[in-house]
């Protein structure tokens, strides 16, 4: 199967990582997060969309200075350029999904708190979650078989304290 196929809101739910990288097309990224009671995103500016999706917890988004209460089914569209923060303001997890477009992150990163995320200076390397790898022929350098690969590097310990959903692999 190409692409990825997950029951987001229960991925978002078991999630307790600041932030955790599931699937990266070449085009866009899924990622999950949660914050803790009193904790932020912190505010950023990317020159790229972004799409955050409460699926627990309550808080505020902030865009541009404007504050908005937000919970459990709440949308939120942030255009590239968009100064930008979501807030926890509850005594519970909020437990966000977003997509970036394009991908922002290195696919498969998975920061366990925001102090992590803030030391790691990883972006997007250009590599998706699926990969083609073409075998050819060493001597005449005909493509044998054209193989779909799906990658997800992480360190054994992040492995272990995320979600272990990962995108199906097939031969093409």
């Amino acid at each position: 199967m190409k692409g990825f196929v997950t029951d987001i809101g229960s991925a978002a739910s078991n999630n307790s990582a600041f932030r955790h990288v599931l699937y990266t097309a070449q085009h866009s990224q899924l990622v999950l997060m949660a914050l803790k009671p009193n904790e932020d995103i912190g505010l950023e500016t990317h020159k790229l969309d972004q799409f955050f999706r409460v699926e627990a917890g309550t808080g505020e988004v902030i865009l541009n200075d404007v504050h908005t209460a937000i919970k459990p089914g709440f949308g939120i569209v942030v255009p590239a350029g968009t100064p930008h923060n979501i807030v926890n303001t509850g005594v519970t997890a909020m437990k966000l999904v977003t997509l970036y477009s394009p991908p922002n992150h290195r696919d498969g990163v998975i920061h366990i708190t925001r102090k992590d995320a803030e030391k790691d200076n990883e972006k997007f390397d250009g590599k998706p979650t699926e990969r083609q790898v073409l075998v050819t022929d060493s001597e005449s350098g005909e493509t044998l078989v054209s193989i779909t690969r799906h990658k997800h590097p992480m360190p054994k310990a992040s492995m272990m304290a995320a979600l272990q959903t990962q995108p199906s692999s097939d031969l093409s």
